[in-house]
């Protein structure tokens, strides 16, 4: 993140932001309204937000409760443009003189990072760069936002479940995994929202979507009327868990409800979700906003209620606050008519308006730095050495028979880089994002890296049933050192709307794989996909050598996944799902929600043989562990089971850094509680261990990690019983649980 001085703030003022927009970041600036209580610094914020809220009329108010807030004139309140994005980075446009923001990589590989420091960084560095682009609306706009459209608000992190690998969302959540996606949920929550000035809110982060979404178009089960029906169990164990942390230990000022409805009701409509839970049980304060659309949904998909404004009017009721749409409009109507009062208006404008006064927008501009960042925030290189960073270490060694990687670039003289996804650029950052900087693709990396020849084909499509250019492809290969395969999917294949209904690689991609390996006992595999590709073909072929899964890598893919290649990078990356066979999709419904029903939904409940496990990673070197005993970690969360000091120790040859991660397992039966079979409960990601070198940490054994289900008191608690606790490949531990303690 860029630091600027007090002394360069006020030149930054002087220089950058004409009167014109200072005008419109400073409404209480003008003289008209600069002596009313809301423009009073020394009022609590709530004071001030109630003054400001009965000087509206209802159309003014309805007016702010639609995602694009309009501009209230006599009140100097400015246009507000409530939904933007930054899942991976701002989805945004360069600015005119070519400054664009930082594409990092798709959430599902910063999941298998397994390391939240990197979210940290990713997600301080997002929100630096959404301060500056905020200010750049302004300079380049005057407020009009002819420029773009950038608010202060965002509508990550998406948590969901990637429980399902159909789902064409699931590249943009960590994973399979509540405990991880809730973790990563604090750490990218509370480096959005925390900065340098504890007075303001940096940015605004929004968890979505809540809840029990993870189906987009599938066999015609459409999101915006599918009803998602799932059991007590299911929502306690799997569903919530992940919003219930970005919620308390995120501390997330807004959260994003969902197209589906929950067990009969639109999830928008919901009040046993939206205030039972979330704002009773969970004690929660913020806004809720709809996904784009939801709330018509309420009317015209589900056919909750019968006209619009019984379905604006109970979405608002429910908590609904903020309407990315234009159906709340039906609410002055609904108000007038006395389908929902004037307080029902206040109560969800003061949730809106909170917001808006902690992000600083009606105090002096002066006085905050948020504002002040310099031109070169904005794609920093800073920002880019994280990307790469972050695709270095999402990359997932799956196969690597005989140490055949990494690559030795001075004993080859060829190498030959095929497959679909060869020479693809804006392909490496997913979905979510609009202008990008310059991108280099795999091949133009290792093209300007490898000192010999390097001959570059695709051979056959991401989807295509053509085999026209596997000869040309196969005689490239045939005659190289060896043949590196790019293939994948893309968003053609999974995206917002569009389920898949087979995993494995589409088109010609197997046969060409094949083609390939019958003439070139060196070939390795390099996956470019977000949901998981059933690959057993390649990984039992005895001539594909080696198989990386990169997902979605971002901007600096190609150079990320040359590093692991060419040995500049030891991977480290764990998968954050299981890799299912292709007839996975034969054995359940995607639209059942069951996380139990067989075969069962992620490793914590799926009964049968997969390609790859959840967490599986190899590396250039081995790593060995050993516990040091039971002691208490200060640090740790969980302490109120054994604590084991663990050692990992690099046995091999080479330095590495790799991902530890803890496990825990109910080992006996109980009628009464219901557990997944293994539950995550912890990671450490430990880096730069050179041979021979140990380092010490620590991992606490809480039965409660294992969220077991009472099905009598349909509660969450921990059985008296025998526990096994797992860290890494090998330390496996028991330990008994009871009411009275644990040993």
């Amino acid at each position: 993140m860029v630091k600027v001085t007090s002394t360069l703030r006020l030149l930054m003022t002087l220089l950058w932001l004409p009167a014109v927009a200072l005008a419109a970041l400073e409404p209480c600036k003008e003289a008209d309204v600069s002596d009313l209580p809301f423009c009073n610094m020394s009022l609590p914020i709530p004071e001030r937000v109630r003054d400001l809220i009965s000087r509206m009329t209802l159309q003014e108010k309805v007016s702010q409760m639609d995602n694009q807030a309009a501009s209230i004139d006599r009140l100097h309140i400015d246009y507000y443009q409530w939904s933007t994005e930054a899942l991976h980075g701002i989805s945004g446009t360069c600015t005119p003189d070519g400054r664009c923001p930082t594409s990092y990589p798709a959430p599902v590989g910063i999941g298998a990072t397994f390391n939240l420091e990197l979210v940290k960084t990713m997600a301080t560095q997002i929100s630096s760069e959404a301060r500056r682009m905020f200010t750049e609306n302004h300079l380049n706009a005057g407020g009009n936002n002819t420029w773009q459209w950038i608010g202060l608000d965002f509508w990550a992190p998406n948590i969901n479940l990637f429980r399902d690998p159909r789902w064409g969302r699931g590249m943009e959540t960590p994973g399979e995994d509540p405990y991880l996606n809730g973790e990563y949920a604090v750490a990218y929550i509370r480096a959005m929202q925390e900065g340098e000035d504890p007075r303001y809110l940096k940015t605004v982060a929004t968890l979505k979507h809540y809840a029990a979404y993870s189906l987009e178009n599938w066999k015609g089960n459409s999101r915006f009327s599918f009803d998602a029906i799932v059991s007590d169990r299911d929502l306690a164990q799997s569903y919530l868990p992940a919003f219930e942390a970005g919620i308390k230990k995120g501390k997330a000022e807004s959260v994003m409800c969902s197209y589906n409805a929950v067990n009969g009701i639109p999830a928008c409509a919901n009040s046993f979700l939206l205030q039972d839970i979330l704002r009773n049980e969970w004690n929660w304060d913020g806004y809720v906003v709809s996904d784009c659309g939801a709330i018509k949904s309420v009317f015209d998909a589900h056919k909750y209620k019968p006209t619009k404004e019984e379905a604006a009017s109970v979405s608002l009721k429910a908590g609904t606050d903020l309407d990315c749409g234009t159906f709340y409009s039906n609410l002055e109507n609904a108000t007038n008519t006395g389908l929902v009062s004037s307080d029902d208006i206040d109560r969800a404008l003061a949730r809106l308006f909170t917001a808006r006064f902690k992000l600083g927008m009606f105090d002096p501009w002066e006085q905050q730095p948020y504002l002040q960042y310099p031109p070169e925030t904005l794609g920093h290189p800073d920002h880019v050495a994280t990307a790469l960073a972050i695709g270095r270490e999402s990359i997932v060694l799956l196969k690597n028979a005989g140490g055949f990687l990494p690559l030795d670039a001075n004993s080859m003289k060829s190498i030959a880089v095929l497959g679909p996804h060869y020479n693809s650029t804006k392909e490496l950052c997913g979905n979510y994002f609009r202008d990008l900087p310059h991108i280099d693709s795999p091949f133009q990396v290792i093209q300007d890296r490898f000192p010999g020849t390097v001959t570059g084909i695709k051979g056959c499509d991401v989807n295509s049933k053509s085999t026209d250019d596997f000869e040309m492809a196969t005689n490239a290969a045939s005659s190289a050192d060896v043949a590196l395969l790019f293939m994948g999917i893309n968003k053609d294949i999974e995206n917002e709307g569009n389920d898949r209904e087979e995993i494995g690689l589409p088109g010609t991609q197997e046969q060409f794989i094949e083609a390939v390996a019958q003439v070139q006992s060196n070939t390795v595999l390099i996956l470019l996909n977000g949901g998981s590709l059933d690959i057993s073909a390649a990984k039992n072929n005895v001539h594909v050598v080696a198989i990386l899964e990169a997902f979605y890598p971002g901007m600096k893919g190609g150079e990320a996944i040359a590093d692991v290649l060419f040995g500049d990078y030891n991977p480290s990356g764990r998968l954050p799902y299981t890799m299912h066979k292709k007839d996975f999709v034969d054995r359940i419904p995607m639209s059942d929600m069951s996380m139990t029903h067989y075969p069962g939904r992620t490793y914590r409940y799926f009964r049968g043989e997969t390609v790859y496990p959840f967490g599986f990673g190899l590396s250039y070197t081995t790593f060995a562990y050993a516990t040091l005993g039971i002691t208490h970690d200060p640090d740790s969360s969980l302490n109120n089971g054994p604590t084991y000091r663990v050692l990992v120790t690099n046995t091999g040859p080479v330095s590495g850094d790799t991902s530890v991660l803890a496990f825990i397992s109910y080992k006996e039966s109980s009628d009464d509680y219901k557990c997944p079979q293994s539950q995550l409960f912890g990671f450490r990601k430990i880096h730069d261990l050179q041979p021979g070198q140990s380092k010490e940490i620590f991992f606490s054994a809480a039965a409660t990690a294992l969220k077991c289900y009472h099905k009598t008191n349909q509660v969450l608690g921990a059985p008296d019983g025998w526990y096994t606790f797992q860290i890494g490949d090998s330390i496996q531990h028991e330990f008994f649980s009871s009411a009275s303690g644990m040993s």
